[in-house]
C-alpha cells in the first residue's frame, strides 16, 4: 500500500495530472519570487530579514557552519521491480544512488557570505520524506540581516516505482509542497539568527 501511495505522489509530481495553479499557502508568504520555466511556475528565490544587530564576518561563518549541512543525499526507487511471468510473484528490486554534497561556505562577499546547504521535511498528507537543497547569502541590510535563498530544489528520497531522477525545481502548486520548502529555509535562517544573537 505504501508503495502504491509513493507511486501516486511521484506521478503527481512528475506528470501532468495535477493542478498547476499557484497554491494559496505559498501565495500568502512574502519574499517569494517566482519564474516561468518549461511552461510551469517555480520558485526562483526567497528573501527574509531578521533583527539581529551588528554581526561580524567571523561570527557569521561560525554560525553558518554550526547550523548548515551539505551532506550526501541517498536516493532510492523500486522502478526495476517486476512480476514473474511464470510464478506471478512480485519481485521488489530496490536501487539507490547518491547525490554528492560539498562545502558549506561557497564564497565571501564584501560584507557577508554565500553558502550551500540541505534540509528535510515530511509531506503533510503522507509523511513522505523530501530533501531540499539551496544556495544562501547572508548580508547586513540597514539595521537588519538579510537572508537570500536561490537555486532552490527538492527531491523525494524514495520515489517508489517511478525512477528517481534526482533534484528538481520547486513548483508553486499544492502537490509540490512549496510552503514546506519555504519552512525549511525559514528554519535555517532562524537557527543562524539565534546563533548570531549570542555574539
Amino acid at each position: 500500500m505504501k508503495k502504491l501511495i509513493l507511486v501516486m505522489i511521484s506521478s503527481a509530481l512528475m506528470s501532468g495530472c495535477v493542478s498547476y495553479q499557484r497554491s494559496a499557502a505559498i501565495n500568502a508568504i512574502p519574499g517569494v519570487e517566482f519564474q516561468q520555466k518549461n511552461g510551469n511556475e517555480i520558485i526562483k528565490s526567497y528573501e527574509v530579514k531578521k533583527d539581529i544587530g551588528a554581526i561580524t564576518k567571523d561570527s557569521l561563518k561560525s554560525c553558518v557552519l554550526s547550523n548548515i549541512t551539505n551532506r550526501q543525499v541517498q536516493l532510492t526507487d523500486a522502478s526495476k521491480s517486476f512480476s514473474g511471468a511464470y510464478t506471478g510473484n512480485y519481485y521488489n528490486v530496490q536501487t539507490s544512488s547518491n547525490v554528492q554534497g560539498g562545502s558549506v561556505i561557497q564564497a565571501e562577499t564584501s560584507n557577508g557570505i554565500i553558502f550551500a546547504g540541505t534540509g528535510e521535511y515530511l509531506t503533510t498528507s503522507m509523511g513522505i520524506k523530501r530533501t531540499v537543497r539551496f544556495t544562501g547569502e547572508i548580508a547586513p541590510s540597514g539595521q537588519q540581516t538579510k537572508f537570500m535563498f536561490s537555486n532552490i530544489q527538492q527531491v523525494q528520497n524514495d520515489s517508489g516505482a517511478i525512477s528517481n531522477n534526482g533534484f528538481f525545481d520547486v513548483g508553486s502548486w499544492d502537490a509540490a509542497s512549496p510552503e514546506s520548502v519555504i519552512n525549511v529555509l525559514n528554519e535555517k535562517a532562524d537557527s543562524i539568527s539565534k546563533c548570531l544573537s549570542k555574539y
